[in-house]
């Protein structure tokens, strides 16, 4: 999933969970351990529906 934000700098939101577990073929557990590694990176951002990923103004502001 690190790779897919890194290549594709109009992806704006994760894939749903279900679609991570399907595509990669991991357990839940591990999908959600994924979603939690990019949120300490900074690279994703937890909103209501789902996982967002920051712009780079967003990172930004957030470092502040």
């Amino acid at each position: 999933m690190k790779r897919q934000i890194e290549s594709g700098p109009d992806m704006t939101e994760l894939p749903p969970l279900a679609e991570v577990m399907r595509d990669h073929k991991v357990s839940r557990g591990v999908a959600l351990r994924a979603f939690g590694v990019l949120r300490q990176e900074g690279m994703a951002a937890p909103v209501p529906g789902g996982e967002r990923i920051p712009t780079q103004a967003q990172c930004s502001r957030e470092e502040r």
